[in-house]
């Protein structure tokens, strides 16, 4: 939980806080947010993922309203599903942290 936080929203933070007085002095700036496409919509068992950039999301909108006068523009990319290791890496701790337990049928709903 908290480092899916750290990765994608505090870190975010973080170097956002670090660029923006540059861009206010300058008149101007892009920041472009990486979020998914389960910023909107989601499906278990993903919600601490979901809930980080959920948050991503709102800190980006109310970005976006704060830096305007700026000249600063705040962006949201939501790339959709996109098959590669770490699609196919996290199936099989899923499958093992679920074990017998109340969300094993999802994970082995979610592994075939």
């Amino acid at each position: 939980m908290r480092y899916q936080f750290d990765v994608n929203f505090f870190g975010l933070g973080r170097l956002t806080q670090l660029v923006l007085h540059h861009m206010r002095e300058q008149g101007w700036g892009k920041i472009i947010n990486v979020s998914s496409g389960e910023g909107k919509v989601h499906a278990p068992p993903t919600a601490w993922y979901v809930s980080s950039k959920l948050a991503l999301e709102g800190f980006s909108d109310c970005l976006r309203a704060e830096t305007a006068q700026f000249g600063i523009d705040v962006a949201i990319v939501r790339p959709g599903a996109i098959d590669t290791e770490i699609t196919g890496g996290f199936i099989d701790p899923l499958l093992e942290t679920s074990g017998s337990g109340p969300y094993s049928a999802i994970a082995r709903k979610m592994a075939d």
